[in-house]
């Protein structure tokens, strides 16, 4: 799955927003309460489903009576919508030519789609910033089971080797700045990408 484009309305901090997403790792800066985790939560909200503790009609921008989330992107290299109303019970996904309307059936596809349970997305695919850190320098143990979880047995063994060798060539006890940063992340990729080509 990737994401591509992230429209807001009255979601919280974002009365109006439309991001469109080219990279694939981007990163989302602001002062604190300025909607960073929100943004975030909210790519989640439109594909799992779930809002968490709070009620979808709490999320919406105060003073506003309606809101909505709606999220683009290609899943099996078909290219999908989602948009879910926190007004009302609206939701409808577009996936290529198919049209499925109503939460429960578009919760269902999208699942269907990702080829994995309701538990799954939102512990093991939209984690927070320091779920992602602990992937990449977590403990051993800890760190093999989300990647055996997330990619299967033998992968996840590939995937450990690999982060093991680019872990010694970073340099500890962390990347300081944006170049190191860049550079670690390009890395990764390169080795990544070279190990698992069909």
């Amino acid at each position: 799955m990737k994401i591509t484009r992230v429209q807001l309305t009255n979601f919280a901090q974002h009365e109006s927003l439309d991001q469109p997403i080219d990279e694939n790792i981007v990163g989302i800066v602001g002062r604190n309460g300025s909607g960073k985790s929100n943004f975030a939560s909210s790519i989640s909200m439109a594909i799992t489903g779930e809002f968490g503790r709070k009620r979808k009609k709490d999320l919406i921008t105060f003073g506003k009576t309606k809101g909505g989330i709606h999220v683009e992107g290609v899943i099996r290299n078909t290219q999908f919508q989602v948009s879910r109303a926190l007004h009302d019970n609206t939701c409808l996904l577009k996936y290529g030519d198919e049209e499925i309307d109503g939460a429960d059936a578009v919760n269902a596809k999208l699942l269907e789609l990702l080829g994995c349970d309701k538990s799954f997305l939102p512990n093991m695919v939209f984690v927070s910033q320091t779920d992602i850190l602990g992937v990449l320098f977590g403990r051993t143990a800890e760190r093999n089971k989300m990647l055996q979880k997330f990619f299967g047995l033998e992968k996840a063994a590939k995937l450990d080797l690999l982060l093991g060798q680019w872990k010694s060539n970073i340099s500890y006890p962390a990347v300081v700045d944006e170049a190191q940063s860049r550079a670690a992340i390009e890395s990764l990729k390169e080795m990544v990408s070279q190990n698992f080509r069909k």
